[in-house]
């Protein structure tokens, strides 16, 4: 839990530091991301998706080249 909240801290603190874009999210999944932020303990839904891509976006940078990282694309059902 301690790990959590330190990962929680550090989202906030680079959401406030930088520049903010937006995206859409369909309604559906926007449900999803509510519940599953709120069970977790985010202070907000922006939060646990800014999270949640840093966490996967970093599993990639660990790749070497674009061939493995399409490996671990597909790995993941993000591409066919």
């Amino acid at each position: 839990m301690q790990g959590m909240k330190r990962a929680q801290e550090n989202a906030n603190r680079r959401g406030a530091e930088r520049p903010m874009a937006k995206i859409k999210i369909d309604k559906e999944l926007m449900k999803k991301i509510k519940r599953y932020a709120k069970i977790a303990g985010y202070s907000s839904e922006e939060e646990f998706i800014i999270h949640t891509l840093e966490k996967q976006i970093a599993r990639l940078e660990d790749t070497d080249s674009e061939e493995e990282i399409r490996k671990k694309l597909q790995g993941l059902g993000y591409i066919s």
